[in-house]
């Protein structure tokens, strides 16, 4: 079953028999900079596995189109300010395409180990596309995020003009700036928001179904189908190979960052001492 075997729908069945979503105590916007989009949607947040797990709420819109006659609002948190997640980075591979997370060393990294409502496409031997994926389930990427209390997301000005050496030049600028920035640009332009009073999070309410997110399964779905058992020999190894499945150091520097080269190591081999797994040709 690979990774599909840890889906679970985000539902559970109460006494009278009646199917209810379980209430979360911490919501949030979510800015997603992995593609130039940057879509913005709402989610509720857990932690669990030593990472977010979001369940994703409703679409809300492009940064540039909400933030075009104004700063986005962000809904206050009680007493507290809203919470605010800014979602990976992008760099293109064939052009200098490319979004950053300005300052969000200044906050901490963390990552988002899965979520509800985060599909993907899968292609049936005719061509058709159906999308799956959409219950309580780990990621396979993890994906690094910068999450903050704050009180809106405001458009920066930058120049108007086409020139590398300008768009440069902002970036230089942006990194100046206090608190969180989104930046979005190409060779010869810089976009840029601010996340206005960004401030650390403090505590995030836990995952009620955090053993789905346990170091096991976080290391089994990372490890995809393809090459499972060359990736958990690899991160097992203590030569620390290097995995052969796409995108590797990627993959291997946010698991390390999550868990730790020991933690990952350890459950790397207990995997392979598990269930040792022949090599088939099946996309994971």
């Amino acid at each position: 079953m690979g990774a599909r075997k840890f889906l679970s729908c985000d539902l559970k069945q109460n006494a009278l028999g009646v199917i209810r979503v379980l209430e979360v105590l911490m919501n949030a916007i979510v800015i997603d900079a992995q593609t130039r989009e940057l879509k913005v949607f709402a989610a509720s947040v857990t932690l669990a596995g030593g990472g977010l797990v979001l369940r994703k709420a409703v679409e809300v819109g492009q940064l540039a189109d909400l933030t075009k006659e104004g700063p986005l609002e962000v809904p206050r948190d009680g007493e507290q300010a809203g919470v605010v997640i800014v979602m990976g980075d992008y760099r293109a591979q064939s052009s200098a395409g490319f979004t950053r997370r300005v300052g969000s060393e200044k906050f901490g990294e963390n990552f988002v180990v899965g979520g509800v409502g985060f599909t993907y496409p899968v292609f049936s031997e005719d061509g058709s596309r159906k999308e799956v994926g959409a219950c309580l389930r780990p990621f396979r990427d993890i994906v690094p995020v910068t999450i903050v209390r704050a009180n809106a997301v405001r458009k920066v000005a930058t120049h108007a003009n086409s020139n590398p050496e300008t768009a440069a030049a902002a970036m230089v600028g942006l990194g100046l700036r206090p608190g969180l920035i989104v930046a979005e640009g190409q060779s010869d332009y810089t976009s840029a928001w601010q996340v206005e009073g960004a401030s650390e999070v403090g505590e995030i309410p836990a995952e009620h179904r955090g053993d789905i997110f346990t170091p096991e399964r976080l290391v089994g779905v990372a490890a995809g189908k393809k090459y499972r058992a060359a990736n958990l020999k690899a991160w097992a190894s203590e030569g620390w190979l290097e995995p052969i499945d796409r995108a590797p150091s990627k993959m291997t520097e946010a698991l390390t960052a999550l868990l730790g080269q020991e933690l990952l190591r350890q459950t790397a081999t207990s995997l392979l001492e598990e269930s040792p797994v022949v090599e088939t040709p099946v996309e994971g």
